[in-house]
């Protein structure tokens, strides 16, 4: 039984390292049509890391920071220059696929993710 633990422990960790952190931040996005007619999206990665974004794509778009830790292993922030919500490893992330991997950025302005600030800053209004 210690075995079975023990090597379904490995394959998570390894199908960890295997996921990046974009196909995460995908993996972990939920959107709903509200009945107001708004977008509502939520967003969990990993265990440390769950935020939303209210009103996709609106005047009053909201985004609320539900978990964030970066002594975890994921955290966000908001970066003011282009607009995008930056998801990042925490200090007990699995390690990344590649340097590439070290971001994921989610758009206020859609609600989806993408693998670069400049996808993602590239979104029409």
């Amino acid at each position: 039984m210690c075995a079975g633990l023990l090597a379904s422990a490995l394959l998570t960790a390894q199908s960890a390292i295997a996921q990046s952190l974009f196909d995460l931040a995908v993996r972990g996005t939920s959107c709903n049509v509200l009945s107001d007619g708004s977008l509502f999206c939520k967003y969990q990665v990993g265990k440390d890391l769950e935020f939303s974004i209210t009103s996709v794509g609106q005047s009053d778009t909201g985004i609320s920071f539900l978990r964030s830790n970066i002594n975890g292993d994921y955290f966000a922030r908001y970066g003011v220059m282009h607009g995008c919500i930056i998801v990042e490893r925490g200090m007990t992330a699995p390690k990344r696929k590649s340097p590439e991997d070290d971001y994921a950025f989610v758009s206020p302005k859609t609600g989806q993710v993408y693998k670069s600030w400049q996808e993602c800053q590239a979104v029409p209004k």
